[in-house]
Formats: C-alpha cells, structure tokens, sequence
C-alpha cells in the first residue's frame, strides 16, 4: 500500500475468498498454492470491469471475461488457462463480492396466462455444492485408457467463435440466391468444418491414451486417431467429457407453484425446475 496515499486504505478489498471446484489443478501455475489457505481472494468489480462486462463485443470475443477475472481475481496469473470447470464458480464468486448474495430468476409458468414466478436463489450454497464435486480424469474403452482435462478458456472461447461463424454461414444459406454449384461448395465447407471442430474440441481435451502398448501424448495423433475412429468409441468419449462438465455447471432449482396460482390454473404445475445461470443482463441485478 502506498503510505503517501491518503485514498489508499479505501482501496478494494477481498469481499469473500473462494474454493475453487478443480483445487488448482490443471493451471499452469496453481493459484490456490499462492494462498495460505488455498481460498482465493475475491474483489468486486469496478467501474471499468462493470462497462467491460456490459460491451457486447469484449463478451463475444472473451475479453470482458478474461479481464474482470485479471481485475476480481488477482491471484489468477493467466485469466485464459482457467479450465471450464472453475468458470462458473468463478463468475458467482464475483457477483457476490459485487452485488451480494442473492440472485433473483424469473420464470414463466406453463399453461398459465402470462404468470410468472420469481426465485431468490442463494449464490453460497450454490457454490458449497459445485466445490464438492470431482472431475473424473480417467475414462476407459476397451483397451484404451484416456487421459482428460477440462477445456481452457482460449479453447473454449475459440470453439464458442467457430460456433457463432458456423451459424452464421448458415444463415447466409438460407439466401435463396445462392443456387448450384455454390451452395453445394459452401455446404460441404460448413459440414468440414463443423466435422473438424467437434473432434478438435475432444481431443483438446484428452492429454494422454494408454494402450497395452504403451502411452501416445501426441496432440497430432490423438486427434488424427479420433477423426479415423469408430464413431461409438468418438462419442463414448465425448459423452464422458460432457457428463464429467455438467456437473459443475450451476444446478438448477427446484420451486413450489404458489397455491392462489394452482386455483386459478389448475393444470399449471406444482412444481418447477428453474434453471440458474449467469450473463451480463442479470450479473448486476
């Protein structure tokens, strides 16, 4: 701290600390080891990380990510190494420091006319249920053992672009002055193209496969071993990698329909399953 600084005791200051779901690993640099107790210190956001946020563009490209994180939490050298299953937890830790710790969802109600219900979801608990889980390392097929880690935030959001470009060559297609030979090409490019993107995707995320044999590490092979693969064992692996992410994404919430809506809707439902998730529309609310 500066001492020549009268403003300097005003500075920010860690509002809550977190444990991170993954513990540290698969940093290149684990953070929780900068940490006596491995909790990370959590800052609110600032003025700037709050007009960041809130810019389509920073959001699309990841920027706005990456910064408030550099900006939020410190001890997180390198905001883009920060594999997808501390993400989350991440991004609630934040908005707890910067708003508090409640959360409000609202949700239309079927078969009603128009109604609507509002849940406060409590942001700590939330967090005490994503720290408990595990990410399963291993997944065996056959012979072969494969060897994962959770996808990065470059991959992720590299993957996210290639999606939005993919759609939107899509969209393009649906121009009916596209005709022949043309479509036929821009078809075939998008059907390669999103073909190589789902493997690439995989295979980011696998670092070794063990055979009999011997082990293979070879980013190159692994992936040119996916794409000539059987496409039972391709998605075997990928549903491993999806089911073993999932559950670190924010569960959802399950509500009571209030009494006076079921009289007045009987075919509404008595219960609701709301699902929680985060963006910039409801991260400051």
């Amino acid at each position: 701290m500066d001492e020549n600084n009268i403003l300097s005791k005003y500075s920010r200051s860690p509002k809550i600390y977190l444990d991170l779901p993954s513990k540290g690993r698969f940093y290149q640099s684990n953070p929780c080891e900068k940490s006596g107790t491995g909790e990370l210190p959590i800052l609110a956001m600032t003025a700037k990380d709050e007009l960041i946020f809130r810019t389509p563009d920073a959001l699309m490209n990841g920027d706005a990510v990456a910064s408030v994180v550099k900006s939020c939490v410190p001890m997180i050298e390198d905001p883009w190494d920060i594999p997808s299953i501390d993400m989350e937890a991440i991004l609630i830790a934040i908005r707890i420091a910067t708003t508090g710790e409640k959360l409000k969802v609202e949700m239309a109600i079927p078969k009603t006319e128009g109604e609507t219900l509002e849940v406060e979801v409590g942001l700590p608990e939330i967090l005490d249920t994503m720290k408990q889980k595990q990410w399963n390392d291993t997944f065996h097929y056959e012979d072969l053992t494969f060897h994962v880690v959770p996808l990065k935030l470059r991959h992720q959001n590299f993957f996210d672009i290639e999606s939005f470009e993919t759609q939107r060559f899509i969209n393009v297609l649906k121009d009916e002055s596209i005709e022949g030979e043309k479509r036929k090409k821009l078809i075939q490019e998008i059907l390669d193209k999103a073909s190589f993107n789902n493997i690439d995707v995989v295979s980011k995320q696998i670092v070794k496969i063990s055979t009999p044999e011997g082990d293979e590490t070879n980013p190159v092979k692994i992936t040119e071993f996916l794409s000539q693969s059987e496409n039972k064992l391709y998605n075997a692996v990928k549903q491993h990698l999806v089911s073993n992410r999932e559950q670190f994404d924010i569960p959802s919430q399950t509500v009571n329909v209030p009494e006076h809506i079921l009289e007045k809707f009987p075919e509404a439902p008595k219960t609701m399953n709301v699902p929680v998730f985060l963006n910039n529309v409801n991260f400051f609310v």
